[in-house]
């Protein structure tokens, strides 16, 4: 991902140089620019920790590269001469991903669609594994929760669709051991695959776990 020990050419240094001696200075800015060349797509850098104005190095020739350890990044400037590291300066790095957002803002309940999502470039601290990258793996799911206008769709703020809804009428299959008798009645709650809602038989209501679009089992003891 990043090139390792790229000499930087004297004559470049002696361009940078502000007075004769033994070091030379170099600015914040120019620092920025040498560690943004070496970061490569999908990694942006987003600013550099460096809280002076500028740093001293060593008339020597030197390497800049940027190294990754973990989530972090650094701008690490090594001695060619002696092969130790000079400085290594703290870099923000962030990702580059196209992912799903909300077009319109979500409340909870609504079913995700080509009307209130949109895909979008957004940039992470860390590489993401929470959002979705795919408009087809979010529609016609329902949101848990508000999601506002822009911001990402996050997996634990969406879940599968209701497959029997408050008010259906419904296939009730009551189960007694070895025994099941097969009736109709209404869905009192929304109800997801496997969830147990509420349904009424005549004048009754029963507790049922939802099997498909149009099938509640009550089970009874």
């Amino acid at each position: 991902m990043f090139g390792r020990n790229i000499f930087i050419g004297i004559a470049l240094f002696f361009s940078l140089l502000k007075g004769v001696g033994w070091t030379f200075e170099i600015s914040k800015e120019q620092l920025y620019f040498f560690a943004k060349k070496k970061i490569k797509s999908p990694y942006i850098l987003l600013n550099i920790t460096l809280y002076a104005n500028s740093i001293n190095l060593p008339d020597k020739p030197l390497s800049f590269d940027v190294v990754k350890k973990g989530n972090n990044f650094y701008l690490v400037i090594t001695d060619l001469t002696t092969g130790r590291s000079v400085y290594i300066i703290p870099l923000k790095v962030g990702v580059k991903k196209r992912v799903v957002v909300a077009k319109t803002t979500i409340k909870p309940g609504e079913v995700l669609s080509p009307k209130n999502t949109e895909i979008k470039e957004k940039i992470f601290n860390y590489e993401p594994n929470n959002v979705f990258f795919n408009l087809a793996n979010v529609w016609g799911k329902i949101a848990k929760t508000y999601i506002k206008a822009g911001r990402v769709i996050k997996k634990e703020q969406i879940s599968e669709p209701y497959l029997v809804k408050s008010g259906q009428r419904v296939k009730i299959i009551f189960q007694y051991q070895n025994i099941e008798v097969i009736a109709y009645g209404t869905a009192l709650q929304n109800g997801k695959k496997g969830e147990i809602i509420r349904v009424r038989r005549k004048n009754k209501i029963f507790l049922g776990r939802v099997e498909n679009e149009n099938t509640v089992v009550v089970q009874l003891y």
